[in-house]
């Protein structure tokens, strides 16, 4: 009776981390010798051609002389700190949400290692200029170096250390509160649910084109006035859904494989049918021992 039992805490253990929350429209972006776009319904290029392009490199974490992440090699892109027209354009091609026209609830992740600190470096731009070749506007989401916290509009939390690799996730949700809500995990660890976001809201700032680029687009490593950072890039993560607590911690820390996708709602399914499978032939066994 007690292993049945401990099967069935295990089955509810796995149930609860995937239980409430869609799997949605996810994507994976590797950088395996160039943007590999594998998972999902997402597109990536370089911001601007060739200038983004001449600029980064890619390469095993090894050449760079980079900590080895856990399971090998990782293969790596490398940026140095870029300017206004540098970037990495990400292109979701996912469904709006929220009851608006453009993507308001979604969870972005980054396996990243920053080589530098400056006074702010920029994870990810939501632009309204793509398309022009340039951008005006500041960047949505900094790691600020006089306390290495993540955040925007003034609330930095948490810690992501230089030249030690991080998996950095928040989820936004613009519906959820007075200027939207934006939680923010560090390695795995809830840091922070941050609600002073200025200009947030439904289809405001923090809001993404659904197929951008074009009058709204996300442009990774951008900053209208150059406030990033020299930094490698392991594996990101995009879903137009809002992952739930458990769903993040699951992601952990970063390993050489990137992001894995969510579990589908079955696998869980399935992972509760192997433990009762589990706890029968126990009994079993007992029984023919008896």
């Amino acid at each position: 009776m007690r292993t049945d039992r401990r099967v069935w805490l295990l089955c509810g253990l796995v149930a609860s981390a995937t239980a409430g929350a869609a799997r949605g429209q996810e994507s994976i972006l590797q950088f395996n010798g160039g943007l590999v776009t594998g998972t999902g319904p997402a597109a990536a290029s370089f911001f601007n051609g060739v200038t983004t392009q001449s600029a980064v490199g890619f390469g095993s974490a090894s050449s760079f002389s980079l900590p080895a992440l856990p399971g090998g090699d990782a293969q790596v892109l490398h940026a140095p700190a870029l300017m206004a027209n540098q970037g990495i354009v990400f292109q979701p091609n996912a469904a709006a949400n929220g009851g608006g026209t453009k993507i308001n609830q979604y969870t972005i992740g980054y396996d990243i290692l920053f080589a530098a600190t400056p006074s702010f470096a920029v994870f990810h731009n939501i632009t309204a200029d793509v398309a022009a070749g340039t951008v005006t506007g500041d960047g949505d989401l900094f790691r600020r170096g006089s306390d290495m916290g993540i955040g925007i509009s003034g609330q930095y939390d948490g810690v992501v250390s230089q030249s030690d690799w991080h998996r950095v996730v928040i989820t936004m949700n613009t519906t959820e509160g007075a200027q939207g809500t934006m939680r923010k995990y560090i390695d795995g660890t809830l840091v922070s649910a941050q609600t002073t976001l200025d200009n947030g809201g439904l289809d405001l700032r923090f809001a993404i084109d659904p197929a951008a680029p074009g009058t709204n687009g996300l442009v990774l490593l951008n900053d209208d006035d150059g406030e990033s950072s020299e930094v490698y890039l392991n594996s990101f993560y995009f879903n137009n859904v809002v992952l739930t607590d458990a769903q993040v911690q699951a992601f952990g820390v970063p390993t050489v494989a990137g992001f894995a996708p969510v579990p589908e709602p079955g696998a869980v399914v399935a992972v509760a049918a192997a433990g009762l499978g589990l706890a029968g032939a126990v009994r079993r066994r007992r029984r023919a021992a008896a």
